[in-house]
């Protein structure tokens, strides 16, 4: 059943954090915990505020933390975009490598492997590869929009997360966040204005559209 809380991002995370530790010193450890929601909802945000929670936790003699495996890393480069026309859709389903996503994420579950994880660089504007090491044991944070997805491969990355939390952030709070961020990568407001109506909204209601795949919804208040 799914469950439903709220409160501020940094509140919520500290729950889980306790949580997670609590469960993993009754030897029930959750392999991977993912976030998800629309565009600038705050996913990497509670993926950093909950690595730091979890950095000193240990699972015997090991870290609790296994490590970051964010769908961002997966971008497809930006000469590929161009070569496939993509380029004025990044961010967007068809602009990421959703199978090498996939057969990551499984291999990380697995645990049989250390693995080595594409990290995105928001200044090359370019994913960077094996830029996150995931140990073979311990909690896989992960994020992105489509992590509920249910359309074509990304129906799959579902089922390789155990833990799946979608960010309830109002609209109005995340066009905000969308424009200063596409404006500090260099945009104009008009350009960001386009950008966010060509891309991210369609991407919100993408991620509107697959919440109830979630285990769990977080409706982030103010802090």
């Amino acid at each position: 059943m799914m469950q439903t809380a709220s409160g501020t991002l940094d509140a919520l995370c500290q729950g889980l954090a306790a949580e997670l530790k609590e469960m993993a010193q009754n030897h029930n450890v959750i392999r991977v915990v993912g976030f998800t929601g629309p565009p600038g909802a705050g996913k990497s945000e509670a993926v950093s505020k909950l690595q730091k929670l979890l950095q000193d936790a240990t699972l015997g003699t090991q870290p609790l933390l296994a490590g970051i495996l964010p769908m961002d890393g997966f971008h497809k480069s930006n000469a590929v975009l161009a070569a496939e026309e993509l380029s004025d859709l990044k961010g967007t389903p068809a602009s990421f490598d959703v199978v090498g996503f996939l057969m990551t994420l499984d291999r990380a579950h697995d645990g049989t492997t250390v693995v080595y994880a594409p990290g995105y660089d928001r200044a090359l504007k370019e994913p960077v590869a094996a830029s996150h090491k995931i140990e073979r044991t311990g909690i896989v944070l992960t994020e992105g929009n489509y992590l509920a997805s249910q359309d074509g491969p990304w129906a799959m990355v579902r089922e390789a997360i155990d833990l799946l939390i979608y960010l309830d952030v109002p609209e109005n709070v995340t066009h905000q966040r969308l424009l200063e961020r596409h404006q500090e990568a260099g945009k104009t407001l008009a350009e960001s204005e386009t950008w966010i109506a060509r891309v991210d909204a369609p991407d919100r209601l993408l991620a509107e559209g697959s919440r109830h795949r979630a285990d769990r919804i977080w409706i982030i208040t103010e802090n």
